[in-house]
């Protein structure tokens, strides 16, 4: 995240003060959808708020008794305008499968600096009832495999190396996953999601949505795997998770991506899985929790990551 400049924070703030009224967020809504809506009463939450982004979630009850939700999503720059060029470029080919669906923008207003999305139901992944969670995963390991299938994104693919340069690394991990990067094994580069955490899967039933398009990409596909299971390792160690129903979860991800997706290097997915870990730890000691047993814990977790990089096969 670029830090939004003086100017853009006092803009974002104006603008959330006017998307939490409902004149104002009908008033956008109705511009991002191209279309007037027939709203009888409104009803604007804020739901997110970060320094750079916020969403509001406005409820619709039309003049016919029909309710409808949707959520505007607001940029202090013009990141939004980037999502929009790319969900448009997904728009033409993507086609939701059986398992679940990506939550693509249905507007975008580049005055307001403001996407507006269809309200995506569901509960995050990470919030669901923990004896549905093994099952859970497995569907969502199989949608991360099933989605890119169908998307063709414009953008140059980044190599292992600059992933590890872009990961906010302390300098002993960074120099660790330089040398990790030499000794991966080759992979044809993919769509990728970025950011693939649990909380980003919204559960409904059993389908899935997946949210966010700020960090699509193209790139090793063990990156979006391996990213994923070191989020989720991650927050298992901070939450207290018992060690043996974190390992369940981990491999009901992770066993089920690898049946989904034989051809994607297990060695690779070890070495995102473990950049993922190292970020949160470099994270937690940028936050002064560097010296706390979790961060020795996921230290550890961190450096078995890397064992399972080994060496190559075929390397001397």
């Amino acid at each position: 995240m670029v830090e939004p400049t003086p100017l853009e924070q006092a803009a974002l703030r104006a603008r959330l003060d006017r998307l939490r009224r409902p004149a104002g967020a009908l008033e956008v809504l109705q511009a991002g959808l191209g279309r007037a809506v027939d709203a009888a009463t409104a009803r604007c939450s804020v739901v997110s708020r970060r320094a750079d982004r916020f969403v509001v979630r406005v409820d619709v009850r039309t003049r016919h008794g029909r309710d409808l939700s949707y959520a505007l999503k607001t940029y202090a720059d013009e990141s939004g305008a980037s999502v929009w060029v790319r969900a448009r470029a997904l728009a033409g080919r993507y086609r939701p499968s059986p398992v679940g669906e990506l939550c693509l923008p249905c507007g975008y207003v580049p005055p307001a600096r403001t996407l507006v999305f269809r309200w995506a139901a569901g509960e995050p992944l990470d919030a669901t009832d923990p004896s549905r969670r093994e099952q859970l995963l497995r569907r969502a390991a199989r949608f991360a495999v099933e989605w890119p299938t169908s998307v063709v994104v414009p953008e140059a693919p980044s190599s292992s190396r600059r992933l590890v340069e872009q990961a906010e690394l302390s300098d002993p991990w960074r120099a660790q996953f330089r040398d990790a990067a030499d000794r991966l094994d080759h992979a044809d580069p993919a769509p990728v999601h970025g950011d693939l955490r649990a909380e980003r899967f919204l559960a409904a039933g059993d389908r899935m949505t997946l949210l966010g398009l700020d960090t699509l990409g193209v790139a090793d596909p063990a990156y979006d795997a391996g990213h994923f299971l070191g989020a989720l390792e991650a927050r298992a160690v901070a939450d207290g998770t018992p060690r043996e129903v974190a390992a369940r979860w981990l491999a009901a991800f992770r066993d089920a991506y690898q049946d989904a997706a034989p051809g994607v290097a297990a060695r690779n997915v070890a070495f995102y899985r473990g950049l993922a870990i190292a970020a949160e730890i470099s994270a937690w000691e940028r936050r002064g929790a560097g010296a706390g047993t979790a961060v020795a814990e996921l230290a550890e977790h961190a450096r078995a990551a890397l064992a399972d990089v080994g060496t190559p096969v075929g390397a001397a």
